[in-house]
This record gives structure tokens, C-alpha cells and sequence, in this order.
């Protein structure tokens, strides 16, 4: 049996680990061209061997192919990847899409060929049930307490530790788990500037994460006192409207200086 599994990831992940495990073997892949890792693959179905190909089809596209599997074989695949999240107004959301739908790409169906060819996905409409079943579990883990987890596309369950820096998050209801990308929000705690230092002991090397967030309002006796430099480069072809801007530049930037703060100008 060769089976092929075709899921969506977010455009912004990095794909770095993936191993596959059948029984009490594991298998763990390697990165290899398009073209050389599609050979290894067929080379191995062909010699009899259980074997696993990923494709990256579209930046968030992706293509699983398990070949060989025997009768009563359990096989299990694990991928790993990296996101960077950037929170937007002190608010952190992490996305794991569900559904992959048609994509557009110009070209006839005849004609279209490799990465343009996937056009024409099974789409899921909305009030249809998934043909699949998907269970999310998520364990968010941060060096600063968590002050809200809610997710704004399904209805979950959220379990925090006692210290409020680790949180498990269920999607509640397993009928919509596969119709639907799941969205996670939260946002971290505290009124003043928080760090917290989370720690990752390797075999060979370790790593660590430093998070340091501002408070989400700053009061003026908050502020250090600073220094501020500046340059103004006055050759003659600054004359007229380089100079009237830079000009202008300097008049906005002085005023909101306080009287703690020095300032020096350099012509």
C-alpha cells in the first residue's frame, strides 16, 4: 500500500527534522534535491524497503508519500518545523492550517505540470464534514507568565501550571478540528518590563531563550535620561529644499525633549 497524505502549513514555517517510525524501527529522513530525493524513493519501493518522501508543493503546501506499508503496519511520522511569531499589539497568534484549498495558477489543467499542476484540491465547503479526522494538542510554553490563551476559531480547554509560564490547550469538540484552520492567541502578563529565561540542555550543545517585554503603557518618569547627536551634513548642494527638510526634520525632533535629556548638534 503507498499511501499520500497532502497538508497545508503556514507560509512562514521552516521545515528542519523529519523521522518516521514503523514498529520499533525509526527511520529519520535526510534533505536531498527534488529530482534526487523522488530517485531514492522509488529506488526503494522498487527493492521492497517502507520508505517516506516529503515535497514542498507550494510555500504552504505539502506532500507526504508512505510507500510499502505491509498489512497491520502502524506508521507514524513525525515533522518538525520553526515559526517565528511576532506580536502585533502585545498580542502573539500562532496559525495551524487544516485545509488545503485550489489554487490558481494561469495554466490549463493539460498543461499544467509539477508544482503548477496542484490546482484542483478536494475542497471541503463550509457545513460539510471532514473525511479525515484531526486532533490538536498544543503545549505553549513561555519564560514569561501567560495572562490570556483563547482561541478565536474553536472552542478549547486550557489547563495552566502553577507558575502560569506553561499552558495545555485541547480543541474541545473533535468534529471540528479538520474544517477549519485552528488559530491560538495569548498575550503575556504584567504592567511593568518582564524577562524570563527558558533553558534547552542538548547531548552535544544547549540552547537558550531570553524574552524581555515592555509594559503596555510607559510613564514619563519611567523614561532614562538620553543623549542625542545630531549630524547635519551642510555642503552647497543641500542648498534650498534638502536643507528646508532637514531643517524641519530638527524642529520636530527637539521640542518633545525633556529636561533630563542633552542634546548636541554637529554641523
Amino acid at each position: 500500500l503507498e499511501a499520500m497524505y497532502l497538508f497545508p502549513a503556514s507560509t512562514r514555517a521552516a521545515v528542519h527534522a523529519m523521522t518516521m517510525t514503523i514498529g520499533d524501527r525509526v527511520i529519520e529522513a535526510v534533505i536531498r534535491e527534488r529530482e534526487e530525493a523522488q530517485e531514492e524513493y522509488e529506488e526503494a519501493i522498487e527493492d521492497g524497503k517502507t520508505a517516506s518522501l516529503l515535497v514542498q508543493q507550494r510555500p504552504n503546501v505539502f506532500q507526504m508519500m508512505v510507500g510499502n506499508i505491509l498489512p497491520g503496519d502502524e506508521v507514524t511520522v513525525e515533522l518538525v518545523y520553526s515559526e517565528l511569531i511576532v506580536p502585533e499589539e502585545g498580542s502573539y497568534e500562532f496559525v495551524y492550517p487544516t485545509v488545503v484549498g485550489p489554487r490558481y495558477t494561469g495554466a490549463h489543467d493539460a498543461e499544467a505540470d509539477g508544482p503548477r499542476g496542484w490546482t484542483a484540491q478536494p475542497t471541503l465547503y463550509e457545513g460539510e464534514d471532514a473525511f479525515h479526522a484531526t486532533g490538536i494538542d498544543l503545549a505553549l510554553h513561555s519564560a514569561i507568565p501567560l495572562a490570556e490563551v483563547h482561541s478565536p476559531s474553536h472552542e478549547i480547554q486550557v489547563d495552566f501550571d502553577a507558575r502560569a509560564r506553561s499552558a495545555d490547550v485541547h480543541v474541545a469538540s473533535a468534529a471540528e478540528q479538520g474544517n477549519r484552520d485552528f488559530v491560538l492567541r495569548y498575550r503575556l502578563a504584567g504592567d511593568a518590563i518582564q524577562s524570563g529565561l527558558m533553558l534547552y540542555p542538548g547531548e552535544d550543545e544547549g540552547f537558550f531563550l531570553l524574552m524581555v517585554e515592555p509594559p503596555e503603557r510607559v510613564a514619563g518618569e519611567q523614561v532614562v535620561p538620553r543623549e542625542y547627536v545630531f549630524i547635519l551634513d551642510v555642503p552647497g548642494s543641500r542648498n534650498g529644499f534638502p536643507l528646508d527638510v532637514s531643517n524641519s526634520v530638527l524642529e520636530g525632533l527637539l521640542p518633545p525633549l525633556r529636561p533630563e535629556h542633552r542634546s548636541k548638534g554637529m554641523l
